[in-house]
């Protein structure tokens, strides 16, 4: 397998450019994709009196799917989005450096942004670069909705603050997903050991875009041996404590040896030096037992951070949130004035659904803060599969909110 990465972005305008210049910028992201998984490229344009561009931005790449170029729109933001798709597998070249080109003329002024991608040496994990970057920021909340209303083959992924970039594919299966350093992890009903995804790249038939056939996922299988998996977590340094029914019950270590961390309690969350949070006390590997001081009983989402673990509660005003070290001691960090919603965020940004004006809702608080909306399905836009990649917007029908731990 080989890493094709980001390097540099620049900025061309013509030498006739007028005092006031119109600028063009092409971003691709994420900075390190594996095999075929798509590259977004996004190009943004900015008239000379410094207003949102308008017109079409060329796009090309020197190889993949890219080679013939495509005319993209800029939108009422002044941004062209399109895919860039290239698998080393099938055209060895996407293995070495490539250019990506965009043009734009504003202004009588004729434009040229440029973005390479180069590859690096030596590999990492599967979704991630060797640095461990993947498309996702570390220590936020995504979705995992649907394309199509009252179906589960065309799930997608998605940060709620940009439902229409989405990855794919999933099956109709997916249990108790989890992220780790911006990659997602789960189980499947029926089936054994735990899941890790990689993105698949968009079908193209007769020039549509279409949702990637079940023959073409990437995803690794992790423990297999250990047959279906009811429950995991994943600890900040990327420890995985799992069950194995397949032997007896309870949690087990990566290496597949039972830990001292098995108990019939619930755990809450999986954290550093391979300690466990439980509803009122942190267990540590060797066993010890430290009772919540001061006491307090955890009943909304909780997530392992350095040196210890964040936790929620309900209270009559709202939603409290403390500070958990591996002692067992406790500090209160803020509140929230609501109830305890579905996830934190690393920040301590606490994130729930809602339903406004006839449209699911994603909503966000911050610590001491009001809640204020990040996603609604009233913004959603018909999708379009006659482009490449297609547009779309994910939809919460059946959705998760999906965190880390």
């Amino acid at each position: 397998m080989r890493l094709i990465g980001w390097m540099a972005v620049m900025v061309v305008a013509a030498a006739c450019a007028p005092k006031g210049e119109p600028a063009l910028v092409l971003e691709v992201f994420p900075k390190s994709v594996t095999d075929g998984t798509p590259v977004q490229v996004r190009a943004i344009g900015t008239s000379a009196d410094g207003k949102i561009g308008m017109g079409t931005v060329r796009i090309t790449a020197e190889l993949g799917s890219l080679v013939d170029p495509v005319e993209v729109t800029l939108d009422g933001y002044g941004t062209a989005r399109t895919e860039w798709v290239c698998d080393p597998g099938t055209e060895p070249g996407c293995a070495d450096t490539t250019r990506i080109t965009a043009t734009w003329t504003s202004d009588k002024v004729d434009l040229t942004a440029e973005a390479r991608l180069t590859a690096p040496t030596g590999g990492g994990a599967v979704g991630a670069s060797s640095a461990g970057e993947s498309r996702w920021a570390s220590g936020k909340v995504l979705v995992l909705g649907t394309l199509q209303e009252g179906s589960c083959s065309v799930d997608a992924l998605a940060d709620p603050r940009r439902p229409t970039t989405v990855a794919v594919a999933f099956p109709c299966s997916v249990r108790g997903p989890k992220l780790h350093s911006g990659v997602l992890y789960y189980t499947q009903t029926s089936v054994p050991g735990l899941h890790r995804f990689r993105e698949d790249s968009w079908d193209r038939v007769d020039g549509q875009a279409r949702y990637p056939s079940p023959d073409k996922r990437r995803d690794d299988v992790l423990f297999a041996s250990c047959g279906e998996i009811g429950g995991f977590r994943i600890a900040p340094g990327g420890n995985i404590l799992h069950d194995c029914a397949a032997r007896s019950t309870g949690f087990y270590f990566i290496d597949g040896v039972q830990s001292a961390i098995a108990t019939s309690e619930s755990v809450r969350a999986f954290g550093d030096q391979n300690s466990v949070l439980l509803s009122s006390a942190v267990l540590t590997s060797d066993g010890m037992r430290h009772s919540l001081s001061p006491s307090v009983y955890f009943t909304g989402p909780t997530l392992a951070v350095s040196g210890g673990y964040l936790g929620t509660t309900d209270t009559t005003a709202g939603c409290d949130l403390y500070r958990v070290m591996l002692d067992g001691s406790v500090t209160k960090e803020g509140s929230y004035p609501v109830r305890c919603g579905l996830a934190l965020e690393r920040d301590g940004t606490m994130l729930f659904t809602g339903y406004a004006g006839g449209n699911d809702t994603i909503l966000e608080v911050p610590v001491n803060g009001m809640p204020s909306t990040i996603y609604t399905e009233a913004d959603a836009t018909p999708p379009d599969y006659s482009r490449y990649p297609p547009r779309v917007y994910v939809k919460m029908h059946g959705s998760e909110l999906v965190g880390e731990n």
